[in-house]
């Protein structure tokens, strides 16, 4: 592909199915190459900035690998909400995620009292997008942190708060075989999801 496109990966993934999905870690060497950005910047945020993106380019260099992977030139890319090519840059150098899913801050003007801070869905865990986790998470995330609210209600706020860290602990492992089956059945009930001894 780079001999033959000047297009080098360091990997990638396809979808193939009812669309055809692509997702790719091009050199940057190679994006230049081809002249996808406008100007060379030393900070990537602003290197991979749309305003810094020549879009035909990046459309060129997609359509090379969509070709590449046997996909017909007749195969039109599909558009974004905007009505433009749903080709796009992100930076996946850093992922983030929180380390708990729920913590209790003192409050600093109230005695005794503190503020309960639950986070879910993207804000507790960055996805990954070629693993299709993002939305499971967030469905299973929430889920959770509803979990969590019941239990409040029911007893004490710091065991609920000490059972949704684990919850989370149990959601940032989930693979296939650890949520249960079929997933149309589950409830907000934790145990009703997660194949785990520890809940």
């Amino acid at each position: 592909m780079k001999e033959k496109y000047g297009t080098d990966l360091e990997n990638l993934v396809y979808y193939r199915g009812e669309t055809h999905y692509f997702v790719m870690t091009a050199t940057p060497e190679s994006l230049e190459s081809r002249g996808i950005f406008y100007e060379k910047k030393d900070n990537v945020c602003d290197l991979i900035s749309p305003n810094n993106i020549n879009i035909d380019n990046l459309l060129a260099y997609t359509r090379d690998v969509a070709t590449w992977c046997n996909l017909p030139d007749y195969c039109p890319v599909t558009k974004n909400n905007l009505g433009k090519p749903d080709v796009s840059l992100f930076n996946f150098t850093n992922r983030h995620m929180s380390d708990e899913a729920a913590v209790l801050v003192p409050s600093s003007s109230q005695r005794d009292s503190s503020l309960l801070v639950g986070l879910v869905g993207d804000a507790l865990l960055q996805p990954f997008w070629p693993l299709g986790t993002g939305l499971n998470r967030a469905i299973l995330s929430s889920l959770d942190t509803a979990w969590m609210l019941r239990e409040i209600k029911l007893g004490s706020i710091e065991e609920a708060v000490t059972n949704r860290n684990r919850t989370y602990l149990m959601m940032k492992n989930a693979l296939a075989g650890s949520i249960q089956q079929p997933f149309g059945k589950v409830t907000v009930d934790p145990v009703s999801r997660y194949v785990s001894p520890g809940l």
